[in-house]
């Protein structure tokens, strides 16, 4: 695979200009790496003119494609039919950061405008940060086993596959967005194109429908982004050890109860222990698990301690069954109950 190409990125303010009736006009080229090597991480700072539609609550999106020396300077109709060219969104439709913020208050003010916030319509935001993925390894697939997911992005040429471009979703985040106002005419933003592998790109093309998934069952963007935060600014190796703490914690968890509980039912008396302490124990576990509660503390703990809550507190209702006084209770009953059936069985007997 030639690993020195031209990295050219277009802008336009329609996903797919030409199958959507757009003119070559609304196509504008905006920069420009000649012999670029996309095997090394580069950075490229930008400055876009911001078209009036995606002012006026419009879209705006980018092109990137790697061009050899003959189709460098060919139209970007011609361009397309040939190439492998990567879309990427460069504008959202959010509700600005203000407006977010006043639905996190929680003193009066916030909650006479609450009605006013819901109100407020997405406006658009764009991106300062465009993160590209591009695969530098070269492929050797055969026409039949070829991945579903990378059939949209497969060119062949010459026998051989164009190198493909994807925009790295999990690096794209809420917080790199910026409203756009009507007198927003330009704005800076950072191309940051990065090598991956081929395992690597069908893992992002896997967690990018993932993702969409999300979507679709009602999570929010901002929940997304916290997904995404998950996966992206935590190490790999550092990931993959909290999975597997946390899994360990929860089977330890599984066999404690497990134990207490097969302890408990086996007990038959509650000789040597003191009731004091068992209802201060219940007591201890009951405002741990409420504090819990009331911080939002992640599930993982949060069922684990209500757990224990329950089985504390299942303790001081055995415990009360077998107090000194009740246990007296009932050894009375039982005197008083004796004779009568003594004297029954005696005048059987007689």
């Amino acid at each position: 695979m030639k690993f020195l190409s031209h990295l050219v990125l277009f802008t336009s303010v329609k996903e797919q200009p030409y199958l959507q009736g757009a003119s070559v006009s609304s196509v504008t080229k905006v920069h420009t790496s000649l012999k670029f090597d996309y095997r090394k991480p580069a950075t490229i700072d930008i400055t876009l003119k911001v078209p009036r539609k995606t002012r006026n609550n419009g879209t705006l999106f980018m092109h990137a494609v790697l061009l050899d020396e003959s189709s460098l300077y060919k139209d970007f109709d011609e361009i397309i039919r040939s190439e492998s060219i990567h879309t990427l969104p460069l504008v959202t439709h959010t509700e600005p950061q203000a407006a977010t913020f006043n639905l996190l208050q929680q003193n009066a003010e916030s909650n006479k405008e609450k009605g006013k916030v819901q109100g407020v319509r997405p406006y658009s935001h764009i991106t300062t940060v465009a993160p590209i993925a591009i695969l530098t390894d070269d492929l050797n697939l055969p026409s039949n086993k070829i991945p579903g997911e990378l059939y949209p992005y497969i060119r062949i040429r010459n026998g051989k596959f164009l190198p493909i471009i994807q925009h790295n979703v999990l690096k794209s985040r809420l917080s790199h967005f910026q409203l756009l106002s009507s007198n927003s005419h330009e704005v800076n933003v950072t191309v940051n194109v990065s090598p991956t592998s081929y395992g690597s790109l069908r893992l992002s093309l896997h967690v990018r429908l993932a993702l969409e998934q999300l979507f679709s069952l009602g999570f929010s963007e901002k929940d997304v982004d916290d997904v995404k935060g998950i996966f992206a600014d935590t190490n790999l190796y550092l990931l993959s050890a909290t999975v597997l703490i946390a899994s360990f914690h929860l089977l330890f968890d599984f066999l404690a109860f497990k134990n207490d509980v097969s302890f408990w039912r086996r007990k038959r008396s509650l000789a040597g222990l003191s009731a004091r302490t068992i209802f201060w124990r219940a007591f201890s576990q009951m405002v741990i698990f409420f504090y819990l509660m009331d911080e939002q503390t992640s599930l993982l703990v949060l069922i684990p301690a209500g757990i224990s809550a329950l089985i504390e507190f299942s303790l001081t209702h055995l415990d009360v069954l077998q107090s000194s006084d009740i246990q007296f209770l009932i050894h009375v009953r039982a005197c008083e109950q004796e004779p009568i059936f003594s004297f029954k069985y005696l005048d059987a007997m007689g």
